[in-house]
């Protein structure tokens, strides 16, 4: 587009001000850095309540700067995750949606081991799900 100016003098001046927009109109947001905790969700029978889900790597994004208020992040997994879970597997998915942005997906993994409880402790927790309900 530049190109096809008339001048040296307008492609430079069209060159300065398409950056200066897209600095105006757009920025980068860190949302998380690698080896943050997301959530913490919650586990069946395991000797944990509940495993840190962790991203891998940092999570940054750019954006129009307009569609930032709209931005929505969910994290997705079925829950009670059941055990064993092992440190690095993963376990949910980070969604980021915005207006005007692609639907961005990224990993979570679990950031500890979770091993089962002993044959006792499942009693005692499938006893408790029966009378009060939930995990």
């Amino acid at each position: 587009v530049i190109n096809g100016m008339e001048s040296v003098k307008s492609r430079a001046d069209e060159a300065a001000r398409l950056i200066a927009w897209g600095f105006r109109e757009f920025n980068n947001y860190h949302l998380f850095k690698a080896g943050e905790t997301v959530e913490d969700a919650p586990v069946w029978l395991g000797d944990a309540k509940t495993v840190p889900l962790l991203v891998e790597e940092d999570v940054t994004l750019t954006l129009p700067r307009l569609s930032r208020k709209d931005m929505k992040v969910t994290v997705n997994y079925d829950s009670p995750i059941p055990v064993p879970i092992q440190k690095g597997q993963q376990l949910a998915t980070l969604t980021v949606s915005a207006p005007d942005f692609d639907t961005l997906s990224v990993p979570l993994v679990a950031g500890a081991d979770v091993g089962q409880l002993d044959p006792f402790g499942r009693i005692v927790a499938s006893v408790r799900f029966l009378v009060f309900g939930g995990p």
